[in-house]
């Protein structure tokens, strides 16, 4: 074998070598939580791409933000294999860092909402979300002023159902139907002498065949057609300030702030609240370079820490933007 031949072999093995392939199911479920980030491509190959909210990094095989075939990490480590095709809750988030941090880190939870006290039943559920997600960055809560170096404000809540129509117009076709076909026919002549008697007969074939037409669609017009869609806007802000500035009534000193923001055509607004404080606790103490972006698939397992016993299931989520009516249509 001369050194060409061997080169080009070489290279096609190479380029074979470089070619990845999107893993299978099974093996995406098998991947274990708890492996590292190292772990996860030896096993599973190079990703695609990789898509990062806050300190969860998600890694993508197939090209394809939503599907089956990829692998969450937070904190570096797997906590799940999410499949998004069979539903997500979309997010989006920023979140800012003050110049200084708590020490102590021991907290009290207030509303920020107007009009709303600590002794709201409404404030009081979201509050337990928020402080099992904080517990996880080291904070502990009291009700003593004292102990206090930490106050977080929560503001939440859903906007008015955003509606948008999407109109088109669609051909309107009328089915005409075609012509049967019409086969060769015989015509006899009779013939008669003087005296008035039948002297003959002769027969002559029509050899026109008529194939007859097919059948066809005739274009009659357009049909105007339009569509609303609603969905609903919600908020979480979370914002951690200094206790000592917050008791002297001066200006706040901020140590963060998350704003977390979720569009879909839910209106219960606490089926979607357990995602949205996931996404809190992914940006706490994180500065985000502007505006991110994530889905949750709606199976998460991270999510159940933050609902309670008697919530509904979260495959029961319906987050897609919800379709009201046809509402006109008109043939023109």
């Amino acid at each position: 074998m001369n050194l060409g031949n061997l080169s080009s072999i070489l290279v096609l093995v190479l380029a074979l070598g470089g070619c990845s392939s999107v893993p299978s199911k099974e093996k995406f479920q098998s991947v274990q939580p708890g492996w590292s980030y190292f772990e996860v491509v030896n096993y599973l190959g190079e990703p695609t791409f990789e898509s990062q909210f806050g300190r969860q990094e998600q890694l993508h095989w197939d090209g394809q933000r939503k599907s089956n075939y990829s692998v969450l990490l937070e904190n570096e480590k797997v906590v799940a294999t999410p499949d998004l095709l069979k539903g997500a809750v979309n997010i989006s988030g920023q979140s800012f860092v003050g110049g200084k941090k708590p020490l102590k880190k021991i907290a009290k939870v207030l509303p920020s909402v107007k009009g709303m006290s600590v002794s709201d039943l409404e404030f009081v559920a979201v509050k337990k979300m928020v402080e099992s997600a904080l517990k996880s960055h080291g904070f502990r809560f009291s009700e003593n002023d004292s102990e206090l170096d930490t106050i977080v404000f929560l503001n939440f809540g859903i906007s008015e159902p955003k509606t948008t129509t999407l109109s088109w117009a669609e051909p309107v076709y009328d089915y005409e139907p075609g012509t049967s076909p019409t086969y060769p026919a015989t015509t006899t002549h009779t013939f008669y002498n003087k005296n008035g008697l039948e002297a003959g007969r002769v027969e002559s074939k029509n050899n026109q065949i008529d194939y007859g037409t097919s059948g066809k669609y005739v274009y009659k017009g357009q049909r105007q057609r339009s569509l609303q869609t609603t969905a609903f806007v919600r908020h979480l802000v979370v914002e951690a300030v200094d206790y000592s500035s917050y008791k002297s009534q001066k200006d706040l000193t901020f140590f963060w702030k998350t704003v977390v923001l979720s569009e879909g055509g839910s209106a219960n607004l606490h089926r979607v609240l357990p995602y949205m404080v996931l996404a809190t606790r992914l940006l706490v103490d994180q500065e985000s370079d502007g505006r991110i972006e994530t889905a949750f698939a709606v199976d998460d397992p991270r999510v159940r820490i933050f609902r309670s016993t008697n919530a509904r299931t979260p495959a029961s989520i319906d987050d897609s933007k919800r379709i009201l009516r046809d509402v006109k249509v008109d043939d023109q």
